[in-house]
C-alpha cells in the first residue's frame, strides 16, 4: 500500500483589465481562473499481482490496483473551498512468450486513472472529473551480448477520456474532451559501449485523434500531441 501528501502552492496575477471586467476571477463565472490558493492532494493505493508460468516459455501476469485520491482546494481571495475524492479499480493483464533465448514477445492490457488539479474548474464551477484510460500493447524485446545490448519495439493503442486541453476561447482556462484515441509505435535500443558508458536511441510515432466529443469534430488531431518524438 502507498500514501502520499503533496501540497501545491501557487499564485497568479491578473492578465488584463478586460479579463477582470468579464469576472474572469469570479468562481461563479464559467472561465474562472484562481488568483491565489492552495491545493492539497493525498493519493493512496494498494495492489495484488501474480505471475504464472503456464509453459516453460509462456508466462501470464495478472493483477489489480485499487487507487484513490482526496484533494482539497482553498481559494484565498474569494474564500471558496472545494473537496474532491474518487476511488477506482485498475486491472492489468500481460502475457510473455520467449521465442528464443534472446527474443521474447509480449502483449498487455491495462487501465489508468489520474486526478486533475482541484484548482482547475469546469463550467459548472466544480473541479474536473479524473482522467481515465485503457491501453493495449504488443511488442518484442531482445537482449544480446550478455545483456550489453537490449532492444524493444512496441505497438500500442490507448483510449483516454476526460483529457484536459486548453480552452480555445480562453487560453488560461481548460476544458475536458470526451474521448481520445492514440495509436503508435515505439522503438528503443540501449547498449553499453564501455564500463560506465551507455548509449540509448529511442523513437516514437504517435497519432492522437478525438473519437467522441459533443463539441469538437470527430477525427480532429489532439492539440499538443506531436507525431514524432
Amino acid at each position: 500500500c502507498s500514501s502520499d501528501l503533496n501540497p501545491v502552492y501557487f499564485s497568479q496575477t491578473m492578465p488584463s483589465a478586460a479579463a477582470v471586467a468579464a469576472n474572469f476571477f469570479n468562481p461563479n463565472d464559467p472561465d474562472y481562473f484562481p488568483i491565489s490558493g492552495t491545493t492539497r492532494l493525498m493519493t493512496h493505493g494498494g495492489y495484488i499481482q501474480d505471475q504464472i508460468s503456464l509453459l516453460p516459455k509462456l508466462k501470464v501476469l495478472a493483477g489489480v490496483r485499487i487507487e484513490g485520491f482526496t484533494q482539497k482546494y482553498d481559494e484565498l481571495d474569494y474564500d471558496t473551498h472545494n473537496r474532491q475524492s474518487n476511488v477506482s479499480a485498475l486491472p492489468r493483464i500481460g502475457i510473455t512468450y520467449q521465442v528464443l533465448q534472446p527474443l521474447s514477445l509480449y502483449a498487455s492490457w491495462s487501465r489508468s486513472f489520474s486526478p486533475t488539479l482541484a484548482a482547475q474548474f469546469g463550467p459548472n464551477g466544480q473541479p474536473f472529473v479524473p482522467e481515465k484510460g485503457t491501453q493495449y500493447e504488443v511488442g518484442a524485446r531482445t537482449s544480446e551480448l550478455h545483456g550489453r545490448l537490449t532492444s524493444s519495439v512496441a505497438l500500442y493503442r490507448t483510449r483516454s477520456s476526460n483529457l484536459l486541453i486548453t480552452n480555445p476561447g480562453n487560453t488560461l482556462a481548460s476544458i475536458q474532451l470526451g474521448e481520445v484515441e492514440s495509436r503508435g509505435i515505439e522503438l528503443d535500443t540501449s547498449g553499453r559501449i564501455l564500463p560506465g558508458w551507455n548509449v540509448t536511441f529511442a523513437y516514437a510515432f504517435n497519432e492522437a485523434t478525438i473519437i467522441s466529443d459533443p463539441v469538437y469534430t470527430i477525427g480532429n488531431i489532439l492539440q499538443n500531441a506531436p507525431h514524432h518524438s
